[in-house]
């Protein structure tokens, strides 16, 4: 065999084996996963229109929110602002509802909500007691009941009943909260710390968005919107 044959056979087999060891190599790395992208920020939906919305059938709900001043923590040349939310809940349905406590949350985008229970009893000097306990940062709700006679309450049929929550000094905390994520009303009612009509969710507006109260005027009021799927089916008692 000549020297040009002898040296274009093993020039083959070179390339030949090279393809063959590049088709079996592994990889030293797998190639890195592409990082999530950060979802938008969900825009509240709300109306200047006092709706009421189904949710779900029997239950029927109208949440106004205004932008209150936080007294305990402003001062005439700093103001600090506040959600003020009003909560009608009316029974549309056919059975009365039965319930020991309503309890509103407030949802930051991270860590642990804001939670406000209001329970009703009778005072151990006989005087009618409507009283609101709240539990912040993952804290146990307590809804201090030693001197309080707690009431089975009651919503009959086309019935309604209201209450009233609000951030107070809590709101910076939890719009820091919040940066990702529009902040979360929910509302819930409750019955041996089962709930039995709830939890419905909205998500607030902007604080910013909300304009204060002129003096002599109430302030700028929107009604949240609550999608009809939202909560859990009422159980009821008897009418």
């Amino acid at each position: 065999m000549s020297k040009n044959l002898i040296a274009a056979f093993l020039s083959a087999s070179f390339i030949l084996l090279a393809g063959c060891a590049g088709k079996n190599a592994q990889p030293n790395a797998s190639p890195a996963s592409p990082t999530p992208a950060k979802p938008d920020k969900v825009k509240a939906e709300v109306t200047t229109e006092p709706h009421w919305y189904e949710v779900p059938p029997g239950v029927s709900l109208q949440v106004k929110v205004e932008k209150g001043t936080d007294s305990s923590n402003s001062t005439p040349d700093f103001p600090r602002y506040k959600y003020d939310v009003n909560v009608n809940l009316k029974n549309t349905g056919s059975s009365t509802i039965i319930f020991d406590a309503a309890e509103a949350a407030f949802l930051p985008g991270e860590g642990e909500p804001f939670r406000a229970r209001t329970v009703e009893g009778i005072h151990e000097n006989g005087a009618y007691v409507t009283r609101t306990t709240f539990s912040r940062r993952g804290e146990e709700l307590k809804s201090r009941m030693d001197d309080l006679q707690k009431l089975t309450l009651r919503i009959g049929k086309s019935k309604t009943k209201q209450w009233i929550y609000d951030t107070g000094g809590d709101t910076n905390d939890l719009l820091d909260r919040s940066k990702a994520a529009p902040l979360i009303f929910q509302f819930t009612l409750m019955s041996n710390e089962r709930a039995v009509a709830g939890p419905f969710q909205a998500a607030l507006p902007d604080l910013d968005s909300l304009s204060t109260a002129m003096p002599g005027a109430p302030p700028q009021a929107v009604y949240l919107k609550f999608k009809p799927s939202g909560g859990t089916p009422m159980k009821g008692g008897q009418p």
